[in-house]
């Protein structure tokens, strides 16, 4: 749905970073990887640990990482094998889908009116969940959680088994931290000048991911997010007490500095 909005006569035309070359393609065969979350059984200790990135609030969000919890904390609790794969399959799946449906509104997004009313019907929870997970769910973003994990705790824990589940977790205390006890700024950005915005398998990117603190945890949050060719995203951590939004005209050179980062 998403990479709809870059099709011409129903084909995307893509660039491959690894066999550097240009192709034309359907969408639905860019980026797909089968079973992508798939729960894997976890130990009691994976559990435990696991437990401490849950976020406190708001009370459906701790629910739901609860249930996943359960869900692949398997053995001792379902012995039926049908069960057993079934909630394996799908039970991170849908967690994902159930803001997934926020991100269909995010990116149907025309202008400034758009963004607020989705802003402010529910105070960007759930958006800025969506993009939150569109972040965090990267091979690049992944490694380096699986890395700073494996520094900060202990051997018996399988980070990169795990993986899925961090990452959902820390995509649900960064969204809390945004909007619940925190306020987030906005920015439409549109091209104005006939360059377009592009985008990629990986297109929701942190351009302060570089910046860390003492213990090598990111500290800066300015996300940018392509929602067409002509328009683009930005969030960025706010001081104030409330979200803020804009709509800015940007130029062919803005534009290609925008897709450059993305490129990188």
């Amino acid at each position: 749905m998403y990479l709809r909005n870059w099709l011409s006569d129903s084909q995307l035309f893509c660039f491959s970073k690894k066999e550097m070359k240009s192709f034309k393609t359907n969408p639905i065969n860019v980026a797909v990887e089968r079973d992508f979350y798939r729960l894997v059984e976890i130990t009691r200790d994976e559990y435990d640990w696991l437990v401490t990135f849950i976020p406190s609030e708001p009370s459906e969000f701790k629910r739901m990482c609860f249930l996943l919890l359960n869900f692949s904390f398997l053995s001792p609790l379902h012995q039926n094998a049908e069960t057993k794969e079934i909630a394996k399959s799908n039970a991170l799946e849908d967690a994902h889908s159930t803001f997934e449906k926020f991100g269909k509104q995010l990116i149907s997004v025309n202008n400034l009116s758009d963004l607020k009313a989705i802003i402010n019907l529910n105070r960007a929870v759930e958006p800025l969940v969506f993009l939150s997970l569109q972040y965090l769910r990267t091979k690049k973003v992944k490694d380096r959680v699986v890395k700073a994990a494996n520094f900060k705790n202990t051997s018996n824990i399988n980070y990169v088994k795990i993986n899925h589940l961090t990452t959902f977790f820390f995509s649900l205390r960064l969204s809390v931290g945004l909007s619940v006890t925190g306020s987030s700024h906005f920015c439409l950005l549109k091209s104005n000048e006939g360059e377009n915005f592009i985008t990629s398998d990986q297109p929701a990117i942190n351009i302060k991911d570089e910046e860390l603190d003492e213990e090598g945890d990111i500290k800066a949050f300015k996300l940018y997010y392509p929602l067409r060719p002509t328009l683009a995203l930005v969030v960025t951590a706010n001081q104030n007490d409330n979200h803020t939004c804009e709509e800015r005209l940007i130029s062919n050179k803005e534009v290609r500095y925008w897709n450059l980062q993305l490129r990188e």
